[in-house]
């Protein structure tokens, strides 16, 4: 009898875990997947504290940002944070 308990105890809890991860996956109508959180791009944290603001730029060979400076100067959000060295990317 014991044996019959956990073979239906196992059954309910694998039923249970899919019905969980089948909500997850596959949101009703209407419903929007909640945000997931994310750690900031430090570069880019970087250029806002500067007072600057950023531009994504795609191109063929990738996307990168940029961060226009109050003095007018463009430079590489990566190039800045890692030097502190305003490279203007080509």
């Amino acid at each position: 009898m014991a044996k019959q308990a956990w073979i239906v105890f196992v059954f309910l809890c694998a039923v249970l875990l899919v019905a969980f991860f089948y909500i997850q996956l596959f949101p009703r109508d209407g419903e929007q997947p909640s945000a997931r959180a994310g750690i900031a791009n430090p570069a880019s944290t970087n250029c806002i504290e500067m007072g600057g603001t950023l531009e994504l730029v795609e191109r063929a060979e990738g996307q990168f940002g940029l961060c226009h400076l109050p003095d007018g100067r463009v430079c590489d959000e990566w190039a800045l944070f890692r030097d502190g060295n305003c490279a203007t990317p080509e």
